[in-house]
């Protein structure tokens, strides 16, 4: 008889006769690794966990990490609306009521004032729409330099009567003549846009009836028809149907938890908001939503699957061994094992991703297996023996070390890690238990 055959033998012997310590220890252990699991496994939602920590894309992510707030997740806030100053007036009442939550949320994001940007705004524009401005400033140049020259009311009202003028006698007599020559000389000149006098008036007569709000009345001369200052810093897509705003949670907890917190008040925030706001839709999306959700919902799932899983093993043995007492302890003995894996996970891994966190289904269809050759061969042993304790000596003698080193070779090969020396130091392994049973 081999070393580990006789240790073997020594270690059931000593177990069958010292049951209830070993069903204390058991039981104890099995306590002990669902509270550590309960207060110390975590839950990575990170994506980027499911692949190698050397692969170049965890790399460039880690390197673009302090470009997205300092590394920090945040919450997109979506908001559809017939009109893009009804989503101005929703998220305006959205951010006082987000920034009066400390607990749930560190900051918020809703717009970029233009004006810190003025000193660079032709940096940002387009090639095509810089040579638009240049043959706007072209079209007005004596405009221009007729204000700067005298920079008063009176004069810039005479230099505007006088520009409109040039450029309706020149549209009453050139301009029913669609002649190249005529239009270069002319210097491309078009009717005078009356929305520039439109708005110089509007200004004038809010000044004197003291409104607060001023407009320039430049923008409509140089800048986009539908340009509006009030709406400039805001975050819209698809031509203003959407506006976006960005919310970092402030996490409560370690993982996931303290953030997923965050999520719910937010929409609940969002939801009290659009009561007062019919006709608009908005939500919440981006990255760390989709995690939480993700998440959550595998969580979940996982649970109910669990349960579900356990069930059916149960259900199947009472089917196929014609009792009830046998199979709960089969079921006993499978929610001890998924303990004791969960406890060992926590210890040494310490975090569960989105595939790792479907495990423990697995582990009720996969560890029943040994349970049942154990019974099987009980059922066996047991015709026509009351012995119990006799028995047990000859399962356990018979078929016991069998089971044992099946498990632990299977468990080897479950936990085969991918790279070349690891496959073959884990293979040796299993050769090794397979040649003492």
């Amino acid at each position: 008889m081999n070393p580990i055959s006789r240790l073997l033998r020594l270690w059931v012997s000593w177990v069958l006769i010292r049951p209830c310590l070993i069903l204390t220890v058991a039981g104890a252990m099995a306590l002990a690794s669902v509270v550590f699991t309960v207060a110390k496994l975590e839950m990575v939602t990170d994506q980027l966990e499911l692949i190698a920590i050397d692969h170049p894309l965890i790399r460039l992510s880690n390197m673009l990490d302090p470009f997205r707030m300092g590394g920090t997740s945040s919450l997109t806030v979506v908001i559809q609306a017939p009109e893009p100053d009804r989503a101005v007036d929703f998220i305006k009442q959205l951010s006082s009521r987000i920034k009066e939550d400390q607990g749930h949320f560190k900051d918020l994001i809703v717009r970029i004032d233009p004006d810190s940007f003025r000193s660079w705004q032709l940096l940002y524009m387009e090639k095509q729409d810089l040579l638009d401005l240049q043959k706007k400033i072209d079209q007005h140049y004596q405009l221009i330099q007729g204000f700067s020259e005298r920079p008063d009311l009176l004069g810039f009202l005479k230099l505007v009567n006088r520009e409109m003028s040039s450029r309706m006698v020149g549209e009453l007599f050139t301009g029913f003549l669609d002649i190249k020559e005529i239009d270069e000389k002319t210097n491309n000149k078009k009717p005078f846009d009356l929305s520039f006098l439109i708005v110089t008036l509007e200004g004038m007569h809010s000044y004197l009836h003291d409104a607060p709000s001023f407009k320039s009345p430049w923008s409509s001369l140089f800048a986009d028809a539908g340009y509006d200052s009030e709406l400039a810093g805001y975050f819209w897509e698809a031509d203003k149907r959407y506006l976006l705003a960005f919310v970092v949670p402030n996490s409560t907890e370690s993982g996931f938890l303290g953030t997923r917190e965050a999520l719910v008040r937010l929409r609940k925030l969002i939801q009290d908001t659009k009561a007062s706001f019919p006709g608009i839709k908005a939500g919440v999306t981006g990255l760390e939503a989709l995690r939480i959700d993700e998440v959550s919902t595998v969580s979940q799932d996982m649970a109910l699957a669990m349960w579900l899983s356990l069930a059916g093993v149960f259900i199947l043995m009472v089917l196929f061994l014609g009792s009830f007492r046998r199979p709960c302890l089969q079921c006993i003995t499978i929610i001890t094992g998924l303990s004791w894996t969960f406890g060992w996970t926590t210890l040494f891994i310490g975090h569960l991703n989105i595939l790792s966190v479907v495990f423990a289904p697995l582990l009720c269809g996969l560890g029943v297996d040994y349970g049942i050759h154990w019974l099987a061969r009980f059922e066996e042993e047991s015709l026509g023996d009351p012995d119990t304790r006799a028995v047990l000596e000859r399962v356990n003698e018979r078929s016991g070390y069998g089971i044992l080193l099946a498990g632990l070779s299977g468990a080897l090969c479950k936990a085969i890690i991918p790279g070349s020396k690891t496959k073959s130091c884990n293979c040796a392994v299993v050769k090794v238990l397979h040649s003492f049973s």
